[in-house]
């Protein structure tokens, strides 16, 4: 990596950590928006900021544009867990979560039977 690579990294981390600041700062009705290009990392920063958030004890919900950015999430949020919390797949009627994406720590359900999952993709 070179030296500007590293600035660069060190910009983004701390652009990452400023928005999870502003999301466990928010009002119950404030959300807080990335935007970034293809490939710029938006998907880590929301495993991160889960993360974060869990920290916290409290629920999270995400939501996704396509069952395969949905697919990609729910994995790497459930590789990125650490002892005993689950992240919960929440799948469109007709959608299944392709075995490449599963992981003993992902629990696909129903709506009506999330309950208090704290984790929901």
């Amino acid at each position: 990596m070179t030296a500007m690579n590293k600035e660069v990294v060190t910009e983004a981390e701390e652009t990452v950590s400023a928005a999870i600041q502003d999301l466990l700062n928010a009002e119950s009705e404030e959300a807080v928006i990335g935007v970034a290009p293809a490939g710029a990392g938006k998907s880590y920063a929301i495993g991160t900021a889960l993360l974060a958030v869990r920290k916290q004890k409290l629920r999270v919900a995400v939501a996704t544009p396509t069952n395969e950015q949905a697919f990609a999430l729910v994995s790497n949020v459930a590789d990125r867990l650490t002892g005993k919390d689950r992240v919960t797949f929440l799948p469109a009627s007709s959608v299944t979560l392709p075995d490449e994406n599963a992981r003993p720590n992902i629990d696909i359900r129903e709506v009506k039977h999330v309950g208090n999952d704290a984790i929901v993709v």
